[in-house]
């Protein structure tokens, strides 16, 4: 359940994100070898679980702010 810190291209901008790597809950796209899905958060987003926000994710997504694409 560790925490990564990554960045997401959409519509040509880049955002600072953290996701979590370990597969949990419904699968939506089958055969791909990951059977659930990940989350992804960005600043001040909290989870779909505790509707909170979480500071080790809070934490990657500081890290990511550092690099670019």
């Amino acid at each position: 359940w560790a925490r990564r810190a990554i960045l997401v291209k959409y519509n040509g901008r880049v955002y600072a994100a953290s996701m979590n790597y370990m597969p949990h809950g419904t699968q939506t796209v089958t055969n791909n070898g990951f059977e659930g899905h990940f989350c992804i958060h960005f600043l001040n987003s909290s989870t779909h679980g505790s509707q909170k926000v979480d500071k080790d994710h809070q934490n990657m997504v500081q890290k990511a702010f550092k690099y670019q694409w």
